[in-house]
């Protein structure tokens, strides 16, 4: 039967599992093992262990190299190798061969399981908690270990089978719904040589090795995945769920027969993809199932996701379409196909998520697609080796994602923040490096160039026999390879068989130690002898709705065929106990001994409604035809955990009276986290992921003596509080240590600027302080040991402008005309002093005034010139204006002096002098007394 390959899903830290998503094509070289590269393996945080080339080698996140090497041969050729590390002991089995060898991992040697020596079955590993699990298929009637036909259902199709984790692209298709599996390429069919159906094992390995007491399932595993409870869950081909804990089968779940099976985990809690079927079905704690309903191509190759501790939801690969769907089987939503890209003939393997990103791998472009597996657009891409070719596996170890190639030399690896790196395996004793590039990547004994054929299947299998045995991928069929070192026990497969013809069983139900559908398996052993299997007879299932379910039971058994009552809960007017449906439906062909599954109108069964959506909840609850009750109740975590349903009574699983009422709780308010002690500066955003939408964040400034700044100190609501997404919510913190004002007076503007930054302050310059000395800092504010917040502002005030001298001239003859300027000599003019400072027309200091200079020839006065200066632009009657002649002070700054303006009528002339001073007073004695005012005020 074509099945969904399943992968290992997470554990304790201690529990190192191969979470492997691996597709296998390429070509074989032999070569011998190697041992340390250290001294001593290195063990801890961002390391694994991984296959490479012929060996399995101890790899470090942070070196980029191999520790060590486990010594001798633990592969030949192309063999696939698969490790689990559990409780301290590394397990390696071969896949192809099935010896299972436990190493030491402070010598690194190798040494066989006792009591594990191959058995001819398919082997494939799984751990989780502290426990590891071997498992293995086999017919019920088998030729000898080894032979052509055992060797033909391990090679091909059965090589992609979920009673390995490790999915693979020989088969028909490589690991999704559409694939095969160990055994067989039907559901209950035997492998060639068989006259039986499968059968299955499973045995927990011992702490100190060996194996435990064995579990016997009959039929085919086609998935398998251990949870962090040590518990392992185990997919039959005919749709039983088996759930297995160290050597005991706890129980087993009937979820439904389909030709595509598979198996993951979700949450750590065990869910089946019936890609036929449509149906997505989460299995609960107390052994009933949850559906969603999916729609997926008839047919298509479907690869799920692998299972992850990390993981929010199932993830669907659609092969041929090159998309992928997200399904949440809490909520039961499906989202949006995905496109993955546009490459020619993609080979994708299981998608992993891990650390809110998701990865797909496409082995026949050799590459791992990366992308957001909360906003999954555009993706990124990883790339293997250049020459690369076959199985890419993806395994979680070490606090950190590892994409791994056993054939290549070296692996890529992925820490939890996205940073990706490259680590060198070694030479790894096999092919490792340079088989990739022995032969070509296309299918078996081909000889094609270019990529692998298309991985998919058809929607039912083929009728007919392949005419002519394949040769396995990369080997030639006639020439065998030489044994390896030990301890493998078989390097080269023989050629598969032809196909079994038959006919696709329906849906639904499940054999009772035999195909759903009969016919011949044609096969034999080396050297072409075969045998038939005689077809099982075929019966119709009879229509038997409206019967009571006794009835019609005893109406199926009288047939040959099964009976399986499920009470149905559906009292929709019609008697209790009748029959409503059966599956598979009336007038499906199947073989006796079927099991039909008869769902029957009896008392409700309360369905398990925790974690849905509330008003969901109740809907499916009122469509039973009961009363629904929801309570809120509780407080969520996060605004994502608001109105999903945290409890319920009756429990999932009760029966309960038509009308019957069920009480859902739920939380409708978010409980309010603690931010006190936390960073301030990231207080708001951790509110914001547990959905808060309106947080402020409030400064209080300086932080007192003994409290750290930077840190929450308080909060409201407190924490624990029930609040809505939308409440407003407030932190307080002090915004910073203090820091002292350093003193800059009396530098200069550069050095001050300099002197305030180095003290983490913000440097304020201020050019307009009134002084004669420029340059020079004559102020700041705050002062000098001030205590400020840091980064506060200290404005420092300097003049950038120099002061220049003020002359008093006059002319040299009576009667004497005046004349001020910045100039110590003037034509027609002789100095009589220097009044002072003041600053240039062209270079005014800060806070000072134009003083205007105009003149009047003789009619002003008695034939010579006078001259008129102010601070007023307007000219006085009869003058010229002759522009600025300097800037003063028009309010006094302390130290200045005051220039008086001074009119004698008698000699019509403007003199200047500084009052008080002995000119002042000689020009005051001259009649220099009228029409006097302060021309303004200069320095000294």
């Amino acid at each position: 039967m074509p099945s969904l390959a399943v992968l290992r899903g997470g554990g304790r830290p201690r529990t190192r599992l191969a979470l492997a998503a691996l597709l296998l094509v390429g070509a074989a070289a032999v070569s011998t093992g190697t041992g340390y590269r250290a001294s001593q393996a290195v063990l801890g945080d961002a390391s694994t262990y991984l296959p490479s080339g012929h060996t399995v080698a101890h790899v470090n996140g942070i070196t980029g190299e191999a520790d060590a090497q486990v010594q001798g041969s633990l592969a030949a050729e192309r063999e696939r190798l698969q490790t689990v590390e559990v409780g301290g002991q590394l397990y390696v089995v071969n896949q192809d061969t099935g010896v299972l060898s436990q190493v030491d991992t402070a010598a690194m040697t190798a040494s066989p399981v006792p009591g594990a020596a191959p058995d001819g079955s398919q082997r494939a590993l799984s751990a989780g908690g502290e426990s590891a699990y071997l498992t293995g298929t086999t017919p019920a009637e088998d030729g000898p270990a080894g032979s052509d036909q055992d060797a033909a259902a391990d090679s091909d199709a059965s090589r992609t089978g979920a009673a390995q984790d490790h999915p693979d692209s020989r088969g028909p298709s490589s690991n999704g719904p559409g694939s095969s599996g160990p055994g067989s390429s039907r559901p209950g069919s035997s492998r060639p040589g068989s006259s039986g159906p499968a059968h299955s094992s499973v045995s927990r390995l011992g702490g100190g090795g060996g194996l435990g007491a064995p579990v016997h399932l009959d039929g085919r595993i086609v998935g398998q995945a251990a949870d962090s409870a040590g518990t392992l869950w185990v997919l039959l081909e005919d749709g039983r769920l088996a759930q297995i804990r160290g050597s005991e089968l706890l129980r087993t779940v009937n979820v439904g027969l389909d030709n595509r099976l598979g198996l993951t985990l979700v949450h750590d809690r065990p869910v089946v993809v019936r890609a036929d079927a449509g149906e997505v079905v989460l299995v609960r704690s107390d052994g009933g199932v949850r559906t969603t309903p999916v729609r997926l191509p008839a047919g298509a190759e479907i690869q799920i996701s692998a299972p992850s501790e990390t993981a929010g939801a199932l993830w669907l690969v659609v092969v041929p379409r090159r998309q992928m769907i997200r399904v949440d089987v809490e909520q039961g939503t499906v989202g949006a196909p995905i496109a993955l890209g546009n490459d020619d003939q993609p080979r994708y393997g299981r998608p992993l998520e891990a650390y809110g990103r998701l990865y797909v791998p496409d082995t026949t472009h050799q590459k791992v697609l990366w992308l957001d597996a909360a906003t999954p657009a555009a993706a990124s891409e990883i790339a293997m080796p250049a020459g690369s070719s076959g199985d890419i596996e993806l395994k979680i170890d070490g606090g950190r994602v590892w994409i791994n190639n056993q054939y290549a030399s070296w692996a890529a690896t992925v820490s939890p923040d996205g940073t990706r790196s490259s680590v060198d395996k070694g030479d790894g004793s096999g092919p490792a490096g340079t088989a990739d590039a022995a032969g070509p990547a296309g299918g078996a004994g081909t000889g094609a160039t270019g990529p692998p054929a298309a991985a998919g299947i058809p929607s039912t299998p083929p009728t007919q026999p392949s005419s002519t045995p394949r040769a396995p991928v990369g080997r030639a069929s006639s020439s065998p390879s030489p044994a390896p070192p030990a301890p493998s026990t078989r390097s080269t497969p023989p050629a598969p068989q032809p196909a079994p013809a038959g006919r696709t069983p329906p849906t639904g139900g499940g054999p009772v130690g035999q195909s759903p559908a009969g016919g011949p398996a044609a096969s034999g052993p080396a050297g072409g002898t075969s045998r038939t299997t005689p077809a099982v007879p075929t019966v119709t299932v009879p229509d038997v709705r409206g019967q009571q379910q006794t009835a019609a039971c005893a109406a199926l058994r009288a047939l040959r065929l099964e009976c399986r009552p499920v009470a149905s809960g559906q009292l929709d007017g019609g008697a209790v106990g009748t029959v409503v449906s059966t599956d598979p439906k009336p007038g499906s062909q199947v073989q006796e001994r079927y099991i039909v599954e008869v769902r029957y109108r009896d008392r409700a069964q309360v369905p398990d409604l925790t974690g849905r959506e509330v008003t969901a909840a109740c809907k499916e609850v009122t469509d039973l035809g009961l009363t629904c009750t929801p309570t809120a109740e509780g407080l969520a975590s996060a605004a994502t955990g608001l109105n999903l349903v945290t409890g319920q009574d009756p429990v999932g699983g009760s029966p309960i009276d038509r009308g019957g009422q069920v009480r859902l709780a739920y939380p409708d308010k978010v409980a309010v986290p603690s931010m006190v002690g936390t960073d301030a500066a990231g207080a708001c955003g951790q509110l914001a992921s547990t959905g808060f939408t309106t947080c402020t964040a409030t400064d209080l400034g300086l932080a007192p003596a003994g409290t750290t700044p930077g840190v929450v100190i308080d909060q409201q609501p407190v924490a624990g509080s029930a609040a809505g997404p939308a409440d407003p919510i407030t932190v307080r913190y002090y915004g910073g240590a203090p820091v002292a004002v350093p003193n800059v007076v009396g530098m200069n503007p550069a050095t001050a600027e300099a002197t305030i930054r180095s003290a983490g302050l913000n440097p304020v310059p201020s050019t307009d302080y009134p002084t004669n000395q420029p340059n020079s800092v004559q102020t700041q504010d705050p002062a000098a040991g001030t205590a400020v917040p840091p980064q506060a502002s200290v404005t420092y005030a300097y003049e950038d402008a120099a002061p220049v001298p003020l002359y008093l001239h006059r002319t040299p003859e009576k009667p004497y005309y005046y004349l001020l300027s910045t100039n110590p000599s003037e034509a027609g003019h002789v100095l009589i002093r220097q009044l002072g400072s003041v600053f240039s027309a062209a270079s005014p200091g800060g806070g000072t005034a134009p003083v205007y200079r105009s003149r009047c020839a003789s009619a002003c006065g008695k034939g010579g010139v006078t001259y008129y200066f102010s601070m007023n632009p307007n000219t006085q009657q009869g003058y010229v204006a002759e522009g600025i002649a300097f800037y003063a002070y028009a309010n006094r700054p302390a130290g200045t002096l005051q220039v008086d303006a001074m009119f004698n009528p008698a000699d019509v002339s403007w003199v200047w002098a500084v009052n008080p001073s002995d000119g002042y007073s000689e020009y005051t004695a001259r009649g220099f007394t009228s029409y006097n005012f302060a021309l303004g005020y200069i320095w000294p």
